[in-house]
């Protein structure tokens, strides 16, 4: 069992930390709430008057779109190398570059063996 999430370790699977997600998806839906509910937002200081409900919206559509093309590149990149595609997607889907970057550390990545392979090794004294 995985001490950090609570939950069973699967290989090719790394599941963020509970906080990683909080920290990812709480200015998110602060964002949302404010976009969807004006008042609420002005009410609870989630609106800055800088913000319009326009420019909230955008963002949070912006944001959106953008998970949803990492989510989409999880899936097929986790597929090709056999992992559990749906829950990297969906994990993506919620946390965006972090699950990505976790994806591509996995052992047997090109991504992680180019990176092992391009590490500066230290100098020795001659």
């Amino acid at each position: 069992m995985d001490t950090t999430t609570g939950e069973l370790a699967r290989p090719g699977f790394t599941a963020l930390h509970p906080v990683a997600f909080a920290l990812i998806d709480g200015p998110l839906v602060a964002l949302g709430a404010a976009a969807l509910w004006p008042r609420a937002g002005r009410r609870l200081c989630l609106r800055p008057s800088w913000l319009t409900r326009r420019l909230a919206l955008g963002l949070l559509g912006t944001i959106a779109a953008a998970h949803l093309v990492e989510a989409a590149t999880a899936w097929r990149q986790a597929r090709r190398r056999g992992l559990d595609a749906p829950r990297w997607a969906a994990q993506t889907a919620l946390a965006g570059a972090p699950s990505l970057l976790a994806l591509h550390a996995q052992p047997g990545s090109e991504w992680a063996e180019e990176a092992h392979h391009h590490r500066i090794a230290p100098k020795t004294r001659a």
